[in-house]
C-alpha cells in the first residue's frame, strides 16, 4: 500500500515539475483474476495507484471489482466498477498527496453519495459529481447495488474556471443541472477509448477537452436550473449503446432487455441499429472483442487462460469466440497475445 502511494505520489510530483516520465499505458485489474481472499485488497492498491490515496473499506464477504486506469501528464483516468464500499479520503491521505486536483465521477449505474465539507449529495446515473481533492471526502456507494463509474482527477493548475466556480465546491450536475452534450460526449468517448488499445496521447486529449468543457457545463447547469429546464433526452439509439455498453460482459444481453429498459419494441431496437450500419448482435460482438483485445495487451499480474477471457466478456462458446476474433483482427488470440 504504501508503495503504491509512493508511486501516485511520484507520478504528480513528475506532472508538476515536468520531468519525462515512461510512455503510460492503461492498466486494467479486475477481481476475477485475483485469489477471493485477496480481492479487496488488491483493489485498495489499485484504487490508490491510480487515483491518489484513498482509504477504501468493504463490510461484506464478497468482493467484486474492476478497475481500468491510465496515469497521464495531464491527471489521471479510470473505470471503477465495485461492489458497495465506502472510501474515505482522510488528513493522512491527503498529505501525501502532492499536488491539488479536482475529483470527478461520471455515474454509469447505482448510486455514489459524496460528503465534503459539512455538504452532501447524491449522483446517479447519468449525473457528474465534482470534488476538491485536498478536503477530506466520504465517497458511499448504495448498499447492495455497488457503482459503476468513469473516475478522472485534473490538476486545478489546468483548470480554466470562471468567476462563479470555485473548485473547492461540491457540485452535482444532475437532471437540471446536467453536463452539457460536449461534454458528455468526451465522458463517453474516453470511457470507450479506455476499453481499446488507444494512445497516451488520444486519452490526454480527451481528458484536456473535459477540462475546457467543465467550466461551460457548470455555467449551462446553473443557467438550466435558474429557468427550471428539465434534462433534454439524448438520442435513442445513444442511450441504447450505452445501456449496451454498461451491460456488454453479461451473456444474457438481448436486445428485449434494452426495449424493456427504454419502453420501446424490440423491433425498433434492431431498426435503430440497422439505421446506424450494423445490428444489435454485431454491435455487441463488436464491443466485447474490443475489450477482450485489449486485456489481451493490458492485463497486469497474472494473465488469464483466453477461454476464461472469453467467457467473462459474455461469449458462450469458445469456437465461435476465435472464429470471431480472427475474423475482425486476422490474427488469432494466441497470436495477438503473444
Amino acid at each position: 500500500m504504501r508503495r503504491d502511494n509512493a508511486k501516485a505520489k511520484g507520478m504528480l510530483d513528475e506532472m508538476s515539475a515536468g520531468a519525462a516520465p515512461e510512455p503510460p499505458r492503461v492498466e486494467v485489474w479486475d477481481s476475477h483474476y485475483a485469489p477471493a481472499s485477496q480481492a479487496f485488497a488488491r483493489f485498495r492498491e489499485a484504487v490508490c495507484s491510480a487515483f491518489m490515496p484513498w482509504t477504501p473499506q468493504f463490510a461484506g464477504s464478497d468482493f467484486h471489482g474492476r478497475v481500468q486506469s491510465i496515469a497521464l501528464e495531464n491527471g489521471a483516468v479510470g473505470r471503477v466498477h465495485t461492489s458497495s464500499i465506502v472510501a474515505r479520503k482522510t488528513m493522512r491521505d491527503i498529505a501525501n498527496s502532492s499536488v491539488e486536483c479536482l475529483h470527478g465521477n461520471y455515474v454509469f449505474s447505482g448510486e455514489l453519495q459524496v460528503e465534503q465539507a459539512g455538504e452532501r449529495v447524491v449522483a446517479k446515473p447519468g449525473e457528474l459529481v465534482l470534488y476538491h481533492s485536498h478536503v477530506p471526502t466520504v465517497l458511499t456507494e448504495k448498499p447492495d447495488c455497488g457503482c459503476d463509474n468513469l473516475a478522472f482527477i485534473i490538476p486545478t493548475a489546468r483548470l480554466r474556471m470562471g468567476d462563479g466556480f470555485d473548485s473547492r465546491d461540491l457540485t452535482r450536475l444532475g437532471p437540471a443541472g446536467r453536463p452539457i452534450e460536449p461534454l458528455v460526449a468526451c465522458l463517453d468517448m474516453l470511457t470507450r477509448e479506455l476499453s481499446s488499445p488507444s494512445s497516451a496521447g488520444q486519452l490526454s486529449a480527451l481528458l484536456d477537452a473535459c477540462a475546457c468543457l467543465l467550466p461551460i457545463s457548470l455555467d449551462d447547469g446553473v443557467e438550466a436550473v435558474r429557468r427550471g429546464q428539465p434534462r433534454e433526452r439524448r438520442g435513442l439509439l445513444d442511450d441504447v449503446m450505452r445501456f449496451v455498453d454498461q451491460n456488454i460482459a453479461d451473456p444474457d444481453l438481448k436486445p428485449w432487455r434494452a426495449a424493456e429498459r427504454f419502453g420501446v419494441s424490440e423491433r425498433y431496437v434492431h431498426k435503430l441499429f440497422i439505421r446506424s450500419g450494423t445490428t444489435f448482435g454485431g454491435y455487441v460482438t463488436a464491443e466485447r472483442l474490443e475489450r477482450i483485445r485489449s486485456e489481451l495487451v493490458t492485463m497486469r499480474g497474472r494473465r488469464p487462460p483466453i477461454s476464461e477471457l472469453a467467457f467473462r466478456w459474455g461469449f458462450a462458446d469458445i469456437s465461435t469466440f476465435n472464429r470471431a476474433f480472427k475474423r475482425r483482427f486476422g490474427r488469432t488470440p494466441k497470436d495477438y497475445r503473444a
